[in-house]
C-alpha cells in the first residue's frame, strides 16, 4: 500500500467516525435543561460543521478538486439538515432552525478554508 492510498483510508476513516459521532451526539436524549448561554449552543454548532467540512472535502480529495469542495458543502449541509429534522421527532431533544443555520455558516466557512489551503 503506499503512502497515498494509506492517507486516503485515514482520512476517510477519520471523516466516518466523526460523522458517527456527530450523529450519536445529535440523537442522545439530553436529560438537562437548554443552555441559558445561546451563543454558545450555535459557536459549537457552527465549529463542529465547519470540521465535518473540511473533512469531508478531505475524504473525497485530499486534491481538493472545486467540484468536491463543493460536494462536500452539500453533504455537510444535508447531513446537518437531516439530523436537525430527526430532533424534532425525538424526546429531549427539538428542532431548531438557528442551529441549521449555524450548520450552514461552519460548513461555508470550512469549505472556504479547504478552498483557500488548496489553492496555496
Amino acid at each position: 500500500m503506499n503512502t497515498n492510498s494509506l492517507k486516503k483510508n485515514v482520512l476517510k476513516v477519520i471523516f466516518l467516525v466523526y460523522s458517527l459521532t456527530l450523529i450519536v451526539m445529535s440523537v442522545v436524549p439530553l436529560d438537562m435543561p437548554a443552555p441559558k448561554e445561546v451563543p454558545v449552543d450555535k459557536i459549537v454548532h457552527s465549529l463542529a460543521y465547519l470540521v465535518l467540512a473540511i473533512l469531508t472535502a478531505n475524504a473525497l480529495s485530499p486534491s481538493g478538486t472545486k467540484s468536491n469542495i463543493i460536494r462536500a458543502f452539500i453533504f455537510t449541509v444535508l447531513f446537518g439538515f437531516t439530523l436537525e429534522c430527526i430532533q424534532y421527532f425525538l424526546p429531549l431533544r427539538s428542532f431548531d432552525i438557528f442551529d441549521i443555520a449555524c450548520n450552514i455558516a461552519g460548513a461555508l466557512v470550512g469549505s472556504i478554508c479547504v478552498y483557500g489551503f488548496k489553492k496555496i
